[in-house]
């Protein structure tokens, strides 16, 4: 299909794509350099864990609250504010190292903080880009975004690994505030429309309700996410311990060698996110259970390979599966999803499977001193299998056989209905 170079409405799209690239530029630079401080402050590995945990725990806290609140208020005015709370929370760690103030404890706090705001950040960009592209380009813009983003994830921790190592992890992160900063400037200016919702009247829980009864009413929304959980938890324990099987395992530092892991994570994912497109004339099933077992046999690459550099390797093929599994059950969500429920369904969604992020890794950090690194981050295998098996066995309805057979015209009504039932089912629970 070809997508009207109109329907993109170039100049609300671009400066959107602009602000959210300010945004993972600074997280880029952020996942380096906050598990580093952690560890060459504390020496401990079960902290660096303990921190990734941290960092996903806010979806599961306030997740449900973050997607009803993305479908009521402007999408470019919260995102602003996001923005700006994660620019002056980060850069209150160079401050206070400056003044001879900062403790671990002050870092764990600006993790929470930040990635709380991430969670309504990411509730306010569910709405916002159907609001500034038309429905046929949708999927390009998509591409589109996914593109920037795994090319900034391929740069940017490189290059914020070797500025920790020049300035140190603390100073490192003053480049997070700035690029926050920016983000912010740019949201502020854009004008987003807030999305129309079916049941104006609608208190915050009948809106949460609406999106957990369609999650809880469509099997194949159901089962993907439940297997999100499972892919999940095997990432938490391997991000949980990245950092230290890089420095430990593969004797690679404490600088570039991380930065450079975090970079190969990023060239997997955007080899998942080429390779999926070319996996849709599969059974969903199929690309889920392929995915997950092409996963559990690469961590077994990753943390078993002789050289750091073949280890790196497994480490980018493991991120493609995992990124296959998860872009699988995002895209089909998607097609799935009544329009006016999209903020509420994918933040749900999303929450529920990251759940399982803070599970891997606080479990990681808590067996990683009496079993080790190795086998601690060969949990991961297991889990993996066993969510395959399930992904292989759980009812997905006949859906799991194709894509997206509803036209554009039908998908409408389809949606309109799908609103009115949900919103209007939920409208009296408070």
């Amino acid at each position: 299909m070809t997508v009207d170079r109109q329907a993109l409405r170039p100049t609300g799209f671009r400066v959107f794509l602009i602000a959210r690239a300010a945004v993972w530029i600074a997280g880029g630079v952020s996942a380096v350099a906050l598990p580093l401080l952690v560890f060459e402050h504390t020496g401990d590995p079960a902290l660096v864990a303990a921190l990734t945990a941290v960092e996903a725990l806010p979806y599961l806290a306030v997740g449900l609250i973050a997607g009803a609140l993305g479908d009521r208020y402007p999408p470019g005015r919260l995102a602003a504010l996001c923005c700006l709370v994660c620019a002056l929370a980060g850069g209150s760690i160079p401050l206070s190292a400056a003044l001879g103030l900062l403790s671990i404890g002050h870092v764990f706090a600006v993790a929470i903080v930040v990635n709380t705001a991430l969670v309504f950040f990411d509730a306010a960009t569910f709405a916002a880009l159907p609001a500034l592209v038309s429905t046929e380009a949708l999927p390009h813009a998509f591409s589109t975004s996914t593109g920037v983003y795994s090319v900034i994830r391929m740069a940017i921790p490189g290059a914020g690994g070797v500025l920790a190592a020049l300035i140190t992890p603390t100073y490192a992160l003053l480049a997070d505030t700035v690029m926050m900063l920016c983000a912010a400037a740019l949201f502020a200016r854009m004008a987003i429309p807030t999305p129309t919702r079916a049941t104006p009247d609608a208190s915050v829980l009948a809106d949460i309700g609406a999106g957990l009864r369609f999650i809880a009413r469509t099997p194949i929304v159901r089962a993907l996410t439940a297997l999100g959980v499972g892919n999940a938890i095997a990432e938490g324990i391997v991000m949980g311990l990245l950092v230290v099987t890089v420095v430990e395992v593969h004797r690679g530092g404490t600088g570039g060698a991380v930065g450079l892991a975090y970079s190969m994570l990023a060239a997997g994912g955007l080899a998942g996110s080429v390779l999926l497109p070319r996996l849709t004339a599969l059974p969903v099933r199929a690309v889920a259970v392929g995915g997950l077992l092409s996963a559990a046999v690469a961590v077994a690459g990753w943390v078993w390979a002789a050289t750091l550099w073949a280890g790196l390797a497994a480490l980018a093929v493991y991120q493609c599966a995992a990124m296959v599994v998860i872009l699988n059950g995002v895209s089909v969500r998607a097609q799935r999803t009544p329009g006016q429920l999209q903020s509420r369904v994918n933040t749900t969604a999303r929450m529920l499977a990251w759940g399982g992020q803070p599970l891997g890794a606080l479990g990681a950090g808590a067996v990683v001193g009496a079993w080790g690194i190795r086998a601690t981050v060969c949990l991961a295998i297991p889990i993996l299998v066993a969510t395959a098996i399930a992904g292989a066995l759980v009812p997905m309805g006949p859906a799991a056989a194709g894509r997206d057979p509803i036209p554009d015209e039908r998908r409408r009504a389809v949606d309109e209905a799908a609103v009115t039932r949900t919103a209007g089912e939920g409208s009296g629970r408070c």
